[in-house]
């Protein structure tokens, strides 16, 4: 028996035919697919098969394959179409068609394109279009309005030169309207032009060598993640931007995204980038999401955001840029900081100061430093409260040293006028040096400097406890300044 009537009874049986590589002309399977189903079995199911040709199947050809009596198949009805492990040298082209059931090209080489532009594929609550660890050598194209009811999978599948589902719909609520996880793509990944999809996008260990295009697309998938692109590497940007809508969590940790990963002008629920690396991060939304900014260990050069769309749940520990913009002054970057709902790590307000002290902003980070230091004082014992309470108003922890001075000073006048008043008593009366009380004053501020004063005149009456305030104030400070510039140094 040869090939060709091989097949057509295994068509007309609904059977499996294993044709161990043989090679079975495009023609044959395209006149198959357009006739008449022989019996309500009729399925095509073909294992290593060499598809000789182009597969060009006209409109409407596999409407209710599998099921020839029954006009809208239900879940769990015979296969439409299995090409698993098919060589096609020339492409496939399903343009305009309605299939219900699953058309499978598992494991399929595939020498040109696969082109289903303006078909709808149907298997609701199933796999409509399996395509894992196929080898598209041309590109697979879902466009022209498209409809996809069940779920798309291209699991491992390697598309070559572009992934264009552009105005294409997904539909497969509750699971995977998209399954593309270690999926390799030649070239962009196209999802514009009104795309929408109903269940999760998944793109899990995904390799784009291009640009990924998500603008204006919709995703729904509200109980659940919308987007899931964890460990996705793409050569290139990565747009969800321009009314990019995601109503569920759009994940991307350990992305590594080669230029631009932009959120401009998007809606979103909830943002996961935990380790992701990309060239520039844009994160002016269209407005706050509703739940969480978790940007924890991300690495990137520039960081964009707005003020007005900063999330009321943010996560920042770890995150790393070299610039920002708006770069905006400390007030207000001290509010995004404070924002953060991850505790109070330290490393957000030491990554800020570092771009204002590499930007030659160094007041402004030590405003961020000071801000750094109190903000942990809150999370230390209370017994610790008051030397750090005393280190921050004599010198702002070392990041105010100009305290320091004004501190002096104030004592300086303080002790002036109560030793003009309180004039101490000369140690020896026969022949003591001229009391003056502003050097008095500084030879009790000053422990290490003898101005000869202090040791020449005893202070008396109210004078005396107050020279004890002087002398306990001015180790005290000395002792905070020793403090806040031994932490800075040792900053620096």
């Amino acid at each position: 028996m040869d090939v060709d009537e091989r097949v057509r009874r295994a068509f007309a049986a609904g059977e499996r035919l294993n044709l161990g590589g043989a090679d079975v002309p495009a023609a044959l399977l395209a006149e198959l697919l357009t006739a008449e189903p022989p019996t309500r079995r009729a399925a095509l199911r073909l294992h290593e098969a060499r598809v000789t040709g182009r597969l060009d199947a006209p409109p409407e050809s596999f409407r209710d394959l599998g099921d020839g009596e029954t006009a809208t198949p239900r879940p769990g009805d015979a296969q439409g179409v299995d090409l698993d492990s098919a060589t096609v040298h020339g492409g496939v082209f399903l343009r305009r068609s309605d299939v219900h059931g699953e058309i499978s090209l598992r494991h399929a080489t595939i020498g040109g394109v696969a082109t289903f532009t303006g078909a709808t594929l149907r298997n609701p609550g199933a796999v409509a279009l399996r395509l894992d660890r196929a080898d598209v050598g041309g590109g697979v194209h879902l466009l022209g309005g498209c409809r996809v009811e069940g779920e798309l999978r291209l699991v491992g599948t390697r598309v070559g030169r572009i992934l264009r589902l552009a105005g294409a719909t997904l539909t497969n609520p509750g699971g995977h309207a998209l399954l593309a996880d270690n999926c390799t793509v030649d070239g962009p990944l196209d999802c514009r032009d009104g795309f929408a999809a109903t269940g999760e996008v998944s793109l899990l260990e995904a390799r784009v060598t291009g640009p990924v295009f998500l603008e204006g697309a919709r995703l729904d998938n509200p109980d659940g993640t919308s987007l899931r692109a964890t460990g996705i590497v793409t050569g290139s940007l990565m747009h969800c931007c321009d009314g990019f809508t995601a109503t569920g969590r759009v994940t991307m940790r350990s992305a590594r995204i080669g230029g631009r990963l932009c959120f401009h002008d998007a809606r979103l629920q909830g943002v996961w980038c935990t380790g992701a690396e990309a060239v520039e991060l844009d994160l002016r939304f269209a407005a706050p999401p509703a739940g969480r900014l978790d940007l924890r260990y991300v690495r990137v050069a520039l960081l964009r955001d707005d003020p007005a769309t900063w999330p009321a749940d943010l996560r920042l520990d770890g995150l790393t840029y070299q610039t920002l913009n708006p770069l905006l002054g400390p007030a207000q970057r001290l509010r995004w900081l404070a924002s953060t709902s991850d505790g109070l790590p330290p490393q957000p307000y030491e990554q800020l100061a570092g771009v204002y002290r590499a930007l030659g902003h160094d007041e402004d980070a030590r405003t961020v430093l000071l801000a750094k230091q109190r903000r942990r004082r809150a999370t230390r014992p209370w017994w610790t409260w008051p030397w750090s309470w005393l280190q921050d108003v004599t010198v702002g922890y070392g990041y105010r040293p100009q305290r320091a001075a004004l501190w002096l000073a104030a004592l300086l006048v303080a002790g002036t006028a109560v030793f003009t008043v309180w004039r101490p008593a000369p140690v020896n009366p026969g022949q003591p040096p001229a009391l003056y009380p502003v050097v008095y004053t500084l030879d009790l501020l000053l422990p290490i400097i003898d101005f000869g004063q202090e040791p020449a005149y005893r202070p008396t009456g109210p004078g005396q406890w107050l020279a004890f305030l002087f002398i306990a104030a001015s180790w005290t400070l000395a002792t905070t300044v020793a403090a806040g510039f031994t932490r800075v140094l040792t900053r620096n």
